[in-house]
């Protein structure tokens, strides 16, 4: 072992005099410029030609390994939450604007109150039993445009 080298394990020197002009002040070795080899990189191929003939339909979904139908499902389930809240909104505008079209110069409160009495009704007819936690889950179901028409 060189001078040099047994001073750095012994720890003599400061980092700077250690970096030897570097711009960082690493006593360990930098890696070439390497860039960070992606996950999947070796199978991408083929994961994007299977990708392509499940779109097209040439293969189905049972076709697939375990493993990569469960990456298509998380795929899958992550869309759709991530949709989710603008598809909640859509439809509750979709309710608004029918009952909106269908009742000209009705108040949307009417239009709710209608919802919860037909509702109540509905369940009356049908000799339920109609609790305190019905009566709410309808009004919070009328009060979002989604409940029972």
């Amino acid at each position: 072992m060189n001078a040099t080298r047994e001073s750095r394990l012994a720890g003599n020197q400061t980092a700077e005099n250690l970096a030897e002009g570097r711009d960082d002040t690493s006593i360990l070795p930098r890696a070439m410029h390497q860039t960070p080899k992606l996950i999947g990189a070796s199978v991408e191929s083929e994961l994007e030609a299977t990708l392509w003939r499940l779109m097209d339909g040439t293969v189905q979904l049972w076709q697939l390994t375990p493993a990569l139908a469960a990456w298509w499902h998380f795929a899958f389930a992550e869309g759709s939450r991530s949709l989710q809240p603008a598809l909640t909104r859509a439809l509750a505008d979709r309710d608004r604007y029918y009952e909106s079209a269908m009742n000209p110069g009705k108040q949307l409160s009417e239009m709710k109150q209608r919802r919860i009495d037909e509702a109540l009704d509905t369940a009356d007819q049908a000799g339920a039993l109609v609790t305190e936690l019905d009566v709410l889950n309808v009004v919070v179901a009328a009060a979002t445009a989604g409940g029972p028409r």
